[in-house]
């Protein structure tokens, strides 16, 4: 994603509704816009969200189990 933070607001959003916590998702959004700044907003974020690489790949889109690392 790009660091446009309405992008990114929109993005953590959808993965809280699509998680089952749409109230979250609301209460989030609202927070994020009466913060002060963009640190803000990214704080607010990762309260709700965490944060991964943007190659990330899904557990069942991985072939080889070998490359997962579970960090217990």
């Amino acid at each position: 994603a790009d660091g446009n933070v309405f992008n990114l607001i929109g993005i953590c959003s959808r993965a809280l509704k699509t998680a089952g916590y749409p109230d979250k998702a609301k209460e989030m959004t609202d927070r994020i816009t009466s913060s002060g700044s963009y640190e803000e907003a990214l704080s607010i974020m990762c309260e709700y969200i965490e944060p991964v690489d943007q190659n990330y790949q899904r557990l069942e889109d991985i072939n080889d189990y070998d490359e997962i690392n579970i960090n217990i």
